[in-house]
């Protein structure tokens, strides 16, 4: 079980531990994941490492926290108090480009959430994630249509949102000349089908 510093130093030596970590399962995976290789690139011993980490399970749980809150900080950042006067095109966009920007910079988070490596901890982690940009886009959708039913409203911010996922399945299968149009093609879909549903 996972165990959470409170002075300085420890969060420091955990910091540097999670960083470790995150850079050894980028490069090697999960199988390959070694505790003993993560702390000697933290520098710290591996006793340190077990004050705060069980096993490498643990670690996967920090590096997962750490995409979590990025994601609910980027949630805060996208709907903002003005979110409901932005067009729709543009919210769209900015929420496209963050999240191909933000899986380019941590390619762990693919191997955290999507990869076949997966714990039923982590995926429940990933739907609060996921369900705080559900429920921002619902306010938009409703601000925009105040005429549907809550049950609409929230089925079709779900849509919207979990139409990224299939972008990057289709991201990861296809080569990297392809991704520009994916990402295109995937604004405009979604754009249609905001118009659309405020429009039903």
């Amino acid at each position: 079980m996972r165990r959470y510093p409170k002075q300085a130093r420890s969060k420091a030596k955990v910091s540097a531990i999670v960083e470790s970590a995150t850079a050894h399962l980028r490069d090697n995976g999960y199988d390959a994941l070694s505790t003993a290789d993560v702390a000697k690139d933290a520098g710290v011993s591996v006793g340190t490492l077990y004050q705060f980490f069980d096993n490498k399970d643990d670690l996967m749980h920090a590096i997962a926290e750490n995409h979590i809150e990025e994601m609910l900080d980027f949630r805060e950042m996208l709907f903002g108090p003005d979110a409901i006067y932005v067009p729709a095109e543009i919210l769209i966009g900015r929420a496209i480009d963050w999240l191909v920007a933000h899986n380019a910079a941590h390619p762990t988070y693919e191997q955290i959430f999507c990869g076949s490596w997966s714990d039923p901890a982590l995926m429940e982690m990933q739907q609060q994630g996921l369900g705080g940009i559900v429920s921002g886009l619902a306010l938009i959708v409703a601000h925009h249509a105040p005429h549907l039913a809550e049950d609409e409203v929230q089925t079709g911010a779900t849509l919207l949102v979990y139409t990224t996922k299939t972008m990057f399945s289709l991201l990861a299968d296809s080569p990297a000349e392809m991704h520009p149009r994916i990402i295109t093609e995937t604004k405009r879909m979604m754009l249609m089908y905001f118009n659309t549903l405020i429009a039903a």
